[in-house]
């Protein structure tokens, strides 16, 4: 091509003589597109190592911004940007059309409609370049070396599947540089520029993605981002999450640093994230219990388990395969299970599929001994030094031990941790898609309040063997709320440190629930139990104690007047019984 552009150019100049020869050259060669035929096979054969994809949706004065930042900082490898328009009704269009003249490497593509951050993300991937990806919100500044120290990453660790710089706005996490929060834009370069370099942390659940690197072999593996969720919120959850499936550990690099003005595509197109939060919420979560319970092939299993995990089991066979399954799932492989089978069925059968995923001990008791002796004979033979809890009927997601067992070790005065659950509604035992499924309100840890009602679910905890040896092992005179009397105890000894993580399920069926109902008068003789046991001169604990009874009492007569009605009018089961389950369970 550029041989013949010369002999063009020559072919000008003796035609035209020597009267600005330069310039009329020029100017034929342009009219004819030759110029731009060479710029666009020139851009061809550079090979791009990284490629910058931007979604935009109307802002355009920050997209400007952006683009502009990217550019004057530069990298020392090679790259190219992509703004992909959802069809913006600004001057986005005419704006970009400007930088796709001005800069090099610079690709802009508008779509006819609105595709939302998903599906923007994903046209650019398809038209992108480079080995590695980046995903770039449009209200974000970079600062220098933000991308260089991001390829560096992926270059020192092969297990790295996607990466994130630091940055001033992102909710909550490993990205937020707290030290941050309060910079404006102009104090940006400085202060990236005294952040020293030091290790990536590894992060073990999510990183959102106003901006991100991949790796290309990433994408080939697990595809693109899921379009099914509306608008924007949780793709990136979801993108995480079949990452560290697949084997792919995500990384923070905390010597790289982009500013985030934060949700600016919602606050200037004044969208409104409750309109569809909850529903992208939901498609995420039964995503994640559905991956959750679908066994993998085995990992290796560890040798040196750090965490005891105990289970309790009677004649739930189908429903402890999924709790198995889901701690075969689990990212973080340190853990060994303590399964005892309380007098029921044997399950040896399940034990030896398992043992290939991680070390089990299984022990069977020939009669049953009841709910609590069987997590005390658990707790007997716990070797390591610390101890989860995951009943048969209920489900951990794949981050749940990665992510306790780094809050852990970020904070070594912790003895007692706890987090945030899901709570879902199956119609039968048999069922594997749930009827119901809601985020219960996370709880912030009030010692006070903890002496009046327990909030925390026994698998939602990580706690440290220690503290069984300070304040004693559950309490075997109780056959229901254990865990919340074991939990009086060691706050008198300890506090609880909250993970505002969703890492778990707690799981309610349909065909069980006339057991649960049943045991709700014994629910209220455990309460008082406890509170004769654990008594308190706190005024106000002894009367939200007395508000607890009362509204336990008034439950129960309400449960009887129901199941009352329920036997009367035969053809109103089904409404009457979801009363029941509003009333008992809260929802």
């Amino acid at each position: 091509m550029f041989e013949s552009f010369i002999k063009k150019a020559a072919k000008i100049i003796r035609e035209e003589g020597p009267v600005s020869l330069v310039r009329k050259a020029y100017k034929k060669i342009v009219q004819s597109k030759e110029i731009e035929k060479i710029i666009a096979e020139a851009k061809s054969n550079v090979e791009i190592e990284i490629s910058i994809i931007i979604p935009v949706y109307n802002a355009v004065a920050y997209t400007r911004e952006c683009i502009e930042k990217v550019y004057t900082i530069g990298s020392d490898h090679t790259f190219e940007v992509i703004v992909v328009d959802n069809a913006s009704s600004d001057n986005t269009p005419d704006e970009m059309k400007n930088e796709t003249v001005r800069r090099a490497h610079f690709s802009y593509y508008r779509m006819k409609n609105n595709l939302g951050f998903a599906g923007g993300v994903n046209y650019g991937i398809q038209k992108a370049r480079g080995q590695y990806i980046v995903i770039l919100n449009n209200d974000t500044l970079p600062t220098s070396g933000w991308i260089d120290r991001m390829f560096e990453a992926f270059e020192k660790d092969p297990t790295l599947g996607i990466v994130s710089p630091v940055t001033n706005y992102v909710g909550e996490g490993l990205q937020l540089e707290r030290t941050a929060e309060e910079l404006e834009p102009d104090e940006i370069d400085s202060y990236a520029s005294g952040l020293e370099e030091c290790d990536v942390d590894y992060e073990p659940n999510r990183l959102v993605f106003f901006c991100v690197m991949l790796r290309r072999s990433v994408i080939e593996q697990i595809g693109l981002l899921d379009e099914g969720y509306i608008k924007g919120n949780f793709e990136d959850d979801d993108y995480c999450l079949r990452a560290i499936l697949s084997g792919y550990k995500l990384g923070v690099v905390r010597s790289a640093f982009v500013f985030h003005y934060g949700s600016i595509t919602f606050k200037k197109n004044m969208i409104i994230h409750s309109d569809h939060m909850e529903l992208n919420r939901k498609r995420f979560f039964l995503k994640a219990g559905s991956l959750a319970t679908a066994l993998r092939v085995p990992f290796n299993k560890t040798r040196n388990p750090c965490i005891s995990v105990i289970m309790r089991t009677l004649n739930r066979r189908n429903l402890l395969s999924s709790a198995l399954i889901s701690l075969a799932n689990q990212t973080f492989r340190d853990f060994e299970v303590v399964l005892v089978n309380d007098g029921g069925e044997s399950v040896k059968d399940l034990v030896d599929r398992f043992a290939n995923h991680f070390p089990i001990t299984y022990i069977e008791n020939e009669k049953s001994k009841g709910r609590t002796p069987a997590l005390n004979i658990g707790l007997s033979g716990v070797a390591t030094n610390w101890v989860a809890f995951l009943d048969d009927d209920d489900i951990v997601y794949p981050w749940h031990f990665a992510t306790f067992y780094r809050y852990a070790q970020a904070n070594p005065e912790g003895k007692m941790f706890y987090g945030n659950h899901n709570r879902a509604v199956f119609q039968t035992t048999n069922s594997k898609t749930p009827v119901l499924l809601s985020g219960a309100k996370p709880w912030s840890y009030d010692k006070d309040q903890l002496w009046v009602a327990n909030h925390i679910p026994m698998h939602s905890w990580l706690i440290a063997k220690e503290c069984f040896e300070t304040v004693g092992i559950f309490d075997e005179n109780q056959s229901m709320l254990e865990e919340f009397e074991f939990f009086v105890r060691l706050s008198k000894n300890y506090d609880f440190h909250h993970v505002d993580r969703v890492t778990c399920e707690y799981r309610f069926y349909l065909d069980g629930m006339n057991s649960m109902i049943n045991q709700r008068e014994k629910t209220l003789d455990s309460l008082q139990y406890i509170y004769e046991k654990h008594k308190t001169s706190n005024i106000q604990i002894v009367k939200d104690r007395a508000y607890e009874l009362e509204t336990l009492e008034i439950q129960i007569r309400k449960i009887n007047l129901l199941k009352e009605e329920m036997n009367d009018n035969p053809k109103r089961k089904s409404d009457l019984t979801w009363q029941l389950v509003k009333l008992v369970l809260g929802f």
